[in-house]
């Protein structure tokens, strides 16, 4: 049985579906271990992010996201998208940055079958500066908008190599 997957109601169009299944097979047949999606503003590529992580957790290849996107309000879109057209992925978005809430949220991770957290890149900056997740907290990191993928490559690459 599924873990998480679309709603009822919610499907994903032809050329969805086809990303999806190139980008699953990147992950699988190929073992990429980065893959990136190009495509026009408002074609859904939240939506095949979306697919293509539910599709992991359900083969249980992937436990713990991170999701990066540039801004906050940003975040809470990717986030109500995740809860309007998937069901099981759960996301924290926004975390606090004080060890407490950290703990916290760690617990809830845990716990709470939630599959990960959204957050700004310089919320996720601030965080690795304190030392409170490090690589090995996150079996995938997702990074939205393509406008800052030299930065978010930059950061991301400093952050695997800084453990």
């Amino acid at each position: 049985m599924d873990i998480c997957g679309l709603r009822g109601g919610c499907s994903l169009r032809k050329y969805q579906m086809s990303i999806v299944g190139e980008t699953l097979k990147e992950f699988e047949e190929k073992s990429k271990q980065n893959v990136f999606i190009s495509l026009p503003q408002g074609t859904g590529k939240t939506i095949i992010a979306l697919a293509v992580l539910s599709k992991l957790v359900n083969d249980n290849k992937v436990t713990k996201v991170l999701v990066l996107i540039p801004r906050r309000v940003l975040v809470n879109q990717w986030v109500d998208k995740a809860q309007e057209m998937f069901y099981g992925l759960g996301l924290i978005k926004n975390p606090t940055l004080s060890k407490e809430s950290i703990e916290k949220i760690r617990g809830w991770l845990k716990h709470s079958g939630a599959v990960g957290i959204a957050m700004t890149m310089q919320s996720f900056k601030n965080i690795i500066k304190k030392e409170y997740f490090t690589e090995k907290d996150f079996d995938m990191v997702i990074v939205d908008e393509a406008a800052d993928l030299v930065i978010s490559r930059d950061f991301i690459e400093g952050f695997r190599m800084s453990k």
